[in-house]
């Protein structure tokens, strides 16, 4: 599993999360981001 983030721009920032396995091309399966808004509101989606 692997995780880092980085800010979009002054008020969101987003989190990736990937795991599982990995392809024959070393490409990680999942992968999860959540987007952290300054007002409080969390999105989350999972590829």
């Amino acid at each position: 599993m692997k995780a880092y983030g980085k800010f979009l721009n002054e008020s969101t920032y987003e989190l990736t999360e990937e795991y599982g396995s990995k392809d024959e091309n070393g490409t990680t399966i999942s992968k999860k981001v959540i987007r952290i808004k300054s007002n409080g509101k969390i999105e989350e989606k999972k590829f």
